[in-house]
């Protein structure tokens, strides 16, 4: 059964990031839904962490709205380097 918060099509999109990162990354720990930030509902959908990187997604399907993903790209890069994981 899929979770309340999650659209038919943010679950095909969360469920092919996970395949993509588990056939990058088969060692790998996949972690959901991650809070990234103490001043606000900022969290990270994906989160893969190994002993040489850790690799996060946002997840956008067709029907979310954009308006809080500069605040939560903020809130993740201040944690550490980031970069646009989406080119092969």
């Amino acid at each position: 059964m899929m979770p309340a918060y999650r659209s038919s099509a943010e679950a095909e999109i969360r469920d092919a990031a996970v395949a993509r990162l588990r056939q990058r990354r088969p060692n790998a720990r996949i972690i959901h839904e991650i809070n990234v930030s103490s001043n606000g509902p900022n969290r990270i959908d994906v989160l893969a962490v190994d002993r040489a990187e850790i690799i996060a997604c946002e997840v956008k399907s067709a029907k979310d709205k954009l308006d809080r993903l500069p605040a939560q790209l903020t809130s993740s890069v201040r944690r550490g380097p980031s970069r646009h994981r989406g080119d092969p």
